[in-house]
């Protein structure tokens, strides 16, 4: 099966294509909130690696949200133009799940970073408008990233109940929190809290979906994919 995988829930954006053979393209950016610029671009260069065409393509994974705003239109856009027009479906998985998996993957089992970061992992990621979206996840025995709950929206003067004493997992979220400017956040961290920061990539989408592939019921059509905000959601839900 020839996969390409979309990931511009983050201000990178990030493109993978897995061919028949397994092998896996990416590419991801190092510029800041370029993903319409980038896109389509990125997607001819893993194309030409996977030595496929577009019309080779059997289905679309996208991280469709919570997340940037600008970035999760761009992706999902192009999830349902290409699907449509290749007359293929696409499987919509959480960002917060895909930000667990670059942490949880079976990939770093054996870095420091992931013996320091362990098998469970909550996410904070600004939402702005005085809101957090919140993730929390354990790796189960197949090395995916598994909700301990589903993603939510929590105000930030909520966020301590969030941050349990007697949590033994790590956190991460937005890299901005760790700058000078954030301190009201670090400030509600134990000492001993360990707190990291990987931006996600679209290899990761593929990871989460490795045994998820054959499995017709995830799959959707291109119009009953959007993007998820969670905060005002509602407002970008299409109505009957």
């Amino acid at each position: 099966m020839n996969v390409l995988a979309i990931e511009t829930s983050n201000p990178w954006c990030s493109i993978a294509i897995q061919n028949t053979k397994g092998t896996i393209n990416s590419i991801s950016a190092d510029k800041e909130n370029s993903h319409g610029v980038l896109i389509f671009k990125y997607i001819d260069e893993c194309l030409r690696g996977a030595e496929i065409s577009k019309e080779d393509l059997n289905l679309i994974l996208i991280s469709n949200g919570p997340g940037s705003f600008t970035g999760l239109r761009v992706g999902c856009s192009v999830a349902q133009g290409l699907a449509l027009g290749l007359g293929i479906e696409i499987i919509p998985y959480s960002s917060l799940k895909v930000i667990a998996q670059s942490y949880l993957s079976p990939k770093l089992a054996y870095s420091d970073a992931q013996k320091a970061i362990g098998s469970e992992i909550k996410i904070i990621q600004d939402a702005h408008m005085n809101d957090l979206y919140i993730g929390h996840y354990v790796k189960n025995d197949l090395g995916i990233a598994e909700e301990v709950c589903g993603d939510f929206v929590l105000k930030k003067d909520q966020l301590s109940s969030f941050l349990k004493k007697d949590y033994k997992g790590s956190y991460t979220g937005d890299k901005g929190y760790l700058g000078e400017k954030k301190t009201w956040f670090k400030k509600l961290f134990r000492k001993t809290d360990s707190y990291y920061y990987f931006p996600p990539t679209a290899t990761y989408l593929l990871e989460i979906a490795k045994y998820d592939l054959q499995n017709k019921d995830l799959r959707k059509k291109p119009e009953e994919v959007f993007p998820v905000y969670l905060s005002g959601s509602d407002q970008w839900v299409k109505k009957e």
